[in-house]
């Protein structure tokens, strides 16, 4: 039987061993053990922007395939009770948590729901303010909160040993467009990150990956669009579960 162990201490890594282990008995006996996680059950999935067209396109088509969800948003009305009766007709199992992301308590208020959670296997963060929105609303968005995000979900995540945090990041962060430049820095900056993830836990069976899709066709997006093609948005979303 060959064993690999990870010690972790929240979401440092200590201790990475192999063992081999040759059993000489066909039968044996043990005391009462730790609790042992089982990471075969149907694991949740975590979206911010929850009620926008891309969030909600990601929900519908995670739910479609068994995940359970949690759904950040910023307790949107219509957009939130048009999401749940989409999701109560595939009998999803949802849960919404409002927070503003954009101020610090929003982003305690999420980050301390993931943290109560073990089993978290995907984040999604999809949310973002408009492009033009204020620089420091483009970061904490973008950057702050998707920081606090991971801080949160680490130790559960390389604990489970089996997911990803995603990023729905943007080509704009490639092109000079003119006035993008402030959404594609916050954009930059919350890639920067997620490839800091890849690179330190993807050997533990964390992947930190970034999407970036060119124009969707979302209300977010239409005084860019000028006839350009785009995505729709559940095309994005089945391009990211792909």
């Amino acid at each position: 039987l060959s064993i690999r162990v990870l010690a972790l201490r929240g979401s440092e890594v200590v201790l990475d061993a192999a063992m081999r282990v040759q059993s000489h008995a066909t039968h044996w006996s043990t005391p009462p053990a730790l609790p042992v996680r089982n990471t075969s059950k149907p694991a949740l999935a975590v979206i911010t922007g929850g009620s926008g067209e891309i969030g909600g396109a990601m929900a519908y088509s995670l739910a479609k395939q068994g995940w359970r969800l949690l759904l950040q948003d910023r307790g949107d009305g219509d957009r939130r009770r048009n999401l749940q009766n989409q999701l109560s007709r595939i009998h999803a199992d949802a849960t919404f948590i409002a927070a503003d992301l954009a101020a610090q308590a929003g982003r305690d208020t999420l980050a301390a729901a993931i943290a109560r959670i073990d089993d978290v296997g995907l984040i999604v963060h999809a949310a973002s303010p408009a492009v033009t929105a204020p620089v420091e609303a483009l970061v904490a968005v973008n950057f702050s909160a998707l920081q606090r995000i991971v801080d949160a979900a680490l130790p559960g995540m390389l604990a489970r040993q089996k997911a990803a945090i995603v990023l729905i990041g943007s080509i704009a962060t490639e092109y000079a467009l003119p006035g993008w430049e402030t959404y594609a820095g916050a954009k930059r900056m919350a890639a920067n990150l997620i490839d800091i993830v890849e690179r330190s836990y993807a050997a533990y069976g964390v992947r930190g990956l970034t999407i970036m899709p060119s124009l969707v066709a979302t209300r977010f997006s239409k005084d860019f669009q000028s006839g350009a093609p785009a995505l729709l948005p559940q095309e994005l979303a089945e391009a990211v579960l792909n």
